[in-house]
């Protein structure tokens, strides 16, 4: 989705350095290898953060009919709860684009849910912001895409289908209602 190898071998060429048109195919390569290890870490530490941020609110909110062992037991033998621990997070879409203004035209989008409560003061005080507590770290996200590189590439050289592969086209329809679906 990203513009790394040819950004790479444009950045080569500008300063004349050798094999400046060898770093698309090179930077396509690593980010075989290296993508899925990142896609892997970042499912884990996500993975971390929820069960930290259903932990938390379990504590300071037991009212709410669920125990973290059961959450978590079910969580792990599939064992359907009867109620889920109600989470407060916030949610923020990026758009990605090279321009210093949102486009309807973004190819791509991210949405982190970040794990939140939020606290109005109760005094002058305490200044006009509230304050968040819990952990305030990722715990899930969506990411949305208009375009797959590969389909399109294959598409371009040959009438035939595309050959499997790991799409993340997964979104039709414009950049704007990417916020809302998410």
């Amino acid at each position: 989705m990203g513009g790394g190898g040819v950004d790479s071998s444009n950045m080569l060429a500008f300063f004349d350095l050798p094999n400046a048109g060898g770093a698309k195919s090179t930077f396509t390569n690593i980010e075989k290898v290296v993508g899925p290890i990142q896609r892997e870490v970042c499912r884990e530490a996500i993975e971390e953060n929820l069960i930290e941020e259903v932990r938390l609110t379990l504590l300071e909110e037991p009212e709410q009919g669920v125990t973290f062992e059961e959450w978590m037991k079910g969580r792990k033998d599939g064992t359907p709860l009867r109620v889920y621990p109600k989470l407060t997070y916030g949610l923020d879409m990026g758009w990605q684009q090279a321009q210093l203004y949102f486009n309807d035209e973004s190819l791509a989008a991210l949405g982190p849910l970040l794990g939140m409560e939020f606290h109005l003061p109760t005094s002058k005080a305490q200044g006009h912001g509230g304050r968040f507590t819990h952990t305030g770290k990722p715990i899930g996200f969506q990411i949305y895409a208009k375009q797959c590189q590969f389909c399109d590439n294959h598409n371009a050289e040959s009438d035939g289908g595309v050959p499997d592969h790991d799409c993340p086209q997964n979104f039709k329809g414009s950049s704007k209602s990417m916020e809302s679906k998410a």
